[in-house]
């Protein structure tokens, strides 16, 4: 269906816009749904589906119009080739229900995609479908225990974090843990910042770790 790396493009933007409407804070809320069909109208288009809490008290048209201007910040991402048509749903509405509960039937815990074909949603036969789950809005939330992974081969790969908070340029400061990983010089794709109280905490940008969190024993 879509190309990862355009699915990916797709993910932040809504992520990012999640984050702006919550100023900022990493509270671990999502969207109840993100989902693309395929459109009938043009070719290789999708209708994209979306449906949050925090945006049931919205006006549609103009969350509709907010998300399309996160997708523009984007730079060489062209949203207009991709969603035929956006549609912000009620996260208490029937479909919306009927979504997530085949989400929970089909899936297993933190599966970011799972593609689906001739199902029954409300009424309406969709012949394929494309569940897509932000789960970094879930995983980042304050005081939250991860591991972040490092994309370097000179240094240790796995690096276990406490999330702190998130800056409105999305910078994620996150404070280490005690691991003997630590004890070895910190890559420079992540920057020390020194606290009032000296403590170690470092500042990574939101757009290099999108992947990064690896499931582990943490919560």
């Amino acid at each position: 269906m879509v190309k990862q790396s355009t699915l990916d493009t797709l993910v932040s933007g809504l992520e990012r816009y999640f984050l702006r409407r919550n100023d900022f804070r990493l509270t671990g809320d999502s969207y109840d749904l993100v989902m693309l069909a395929e459109s009938s109208a043009s070719y290789q288009s999708y209708n994209l589906f979306v449906s949050a809490k925090m945006l049931d008290s919205g006006i549609h048209r103009e969350v509709v119009r907010e998300i399309l201007a996160s997708f523009r910040r984007i730079s060489d991402f062209n949203a207009f080739s991709l969603i035929n048509s956006l549609q912000i749903l009620r996260s208490d509405s029937t479909f919306v229900k009927q979504a997530r509960r085949t989400l929970l039937e089909r899936t297993t815990p933190w599966q970011p995609i799972y593609e689906g074909h001739n199902l029954e949603l409300e009424g309406e036969l969709f012949n394929s479908l494309l569940f897509v789950r932000p789960y970094l809005l879930e995983r980042l939330r304050v005081g939250a225990e991860v591991k972040l992974e490092v994309d370097d081969q000179n240094y240790p790969r796995v690096f276990p974090v406490r999330v702190m908070q998130l800056s409105h340029d999305f910078m994620l400061e996150v404070k280490p843990l005690p691991s003997e990983n630590w004890n070895q010089r910190l890559p420079d794709s992540i920057r020390r910042v020194d606290s009032e109280h000296r403590e170690q905490v470092y500042s990574v940008a939101l757009d290099k770790i999108r992947r990064v969190f690896q499931e582990s024993d943490f919560t």
